[in-house]
C-alpha cells in the first residue's frame, strides 16, 4: 500500500511496526487501522453473524452465519494483504493465564468494544499487569451517548477501574442480590447492549475511539506534530463521553 498522503498526520513506519489487540465490537476501527498502516492484530470474538448486524455493523447479508471474528480477518486481508491477523473464538474471559501472555504479551495495545462488563473489567486487569496501554469503548443504552475511556502506563492519571468506580460497585452489588435471589438474570444489569444504536452512532464513538488509539500507539514520534498536542490532553482526562442530540415527539430540540 502507497501511505505517502497519510505520512504528514501518520507515522505509518511505527504503526507497521505496532501490534493491537482487538476485544469485541470495534469492527471499522479495526479496518480503519488497517488502512492507516497497522501491521499486526490479534481479534478475540466468539460472535456470529445474525441478520441484525449488517444493519449496524461492518457485516453484510452474505457473512450470515459466520464467525464475526473470521469475517474481519478477510476484510483485513482485503484492505491490506500483508497484514498478519491473529483471531481466537474464544470468550476473553476464559483465556487461562498462561494461554493469555502466548496471545497477548506481545502486543502494544488493547482496545476492549465488548459490552460485557466482566471482560472489559478483565482488560483493566491484564493492562495493569502488562503495562500495556488500552482504550475501552461502549455505547450507552438505546445508543444515546458513547463512551472512550483510556489508560497509558505512566501518562493517564487513573485506570478503567478508578474511572469506572461506580460500575465495579453496581456489578458487585447486583451479583449479591443474585446471589440472593439465586437468579443469575439479576447479574446481568450491567450488561448494557447498544441496542438503538445505528451504524452511525458506532462509527462516530469508533473514528474518536481511533484517534486515541493512533496517539497512544505513536506517542513520543518526532514527527507526529498532531499527537504533541493531543498527549498532554490524555493526561489531563481519561474519560470522552460523546452524547446524542434527542428529538422530542412533535419536534426538534
Amino acid at each position: 500500500m502507497n501511505f505517502d498522503r497519510i505520512r504528514p498526520t501518520i507515522n505509518v513506519d511505527l504503526l507497521q511496526q505496532s501490534h493491537a489487540t482487538v476485544v469485541g465490537g470495534a469492527y471499522g476501527l479495526t479496518q480503519d487501522f488497517v488502512h492507516s498502516g497497522l501491521r499486526s492484530v490479534t481479534y478475540v470474538d466468539f460472535d456470529r453473524i445474525d441478520a441484525s448486524n449488517p444493519a449496524r455493523q461492518d457485516f453484510n447479508m452474505t457473512d450470515l452465519g459466520h464467525h464475526k471474528a473470521e469475517v474481519l480477518a478477510a476484510a483485513l486481508k482485503r484492505i491490506n494483504p500483508e497484514v498478519e491477523v491473529n483471531y481466537l473464538l474464544r470468550d476473553f474471559c476464559d483465556i487461562g493465564q498462561d494461554e493469555f501472555d502466548l496471545n497477548f504479551r506481545h502486543t502494544d495495545l488493547f482496545i476492549l468494544a465488548t459490552d460485557f462488563f466482566p471482560a472489559q473489567a478483565r482488560g483493566n486487569l491484564q493492562a495493569l499487569r502488562l503495562r500495556k496501554p488500552a482504550v475501552w469503548i461502549g455505547l450507552y443504552r438505546g445508543g444515546r451517548a458513547g463512551e472512550i475511556v483510556y489508560w497509558a502506563p505512566g501518562v493517564t492519571p487513573a485506570c478503567y477501574r478508578c474511572v469506572c468506580s461506580a460500575r465495579y460497585r453496581a456489578f458487585a452489588a447486583q451479583g449479591s442480590a443474585a446471589s440472593a435471589l439465586q437468579s443469575p438474570a439479576a447479574a446481568n444489569d450491567t450488561h448494557i447492549p447498544s441496542t438503538g444504536g445505528t451504524i452511525f452512532d458506532l462509527h462516530l464513538v469508533d473514528a474518536i475511539a481511533g484517534q486515541i488509539a493512533l496517539g497512544l500507539l505513536t506517542a513520543g514520534a518526532d514527527d507526529r506534530k498532531v499527537w504533541a498536542v493531543a498527549i498532554p490532553c490524555l493526561e489531563r482526562a481519561t474519560r470522552v463521553y460523546l452524547v446524542r442530540n434527542l428529538v422530542r415527539e412533535g419536534g426538534r430540540n
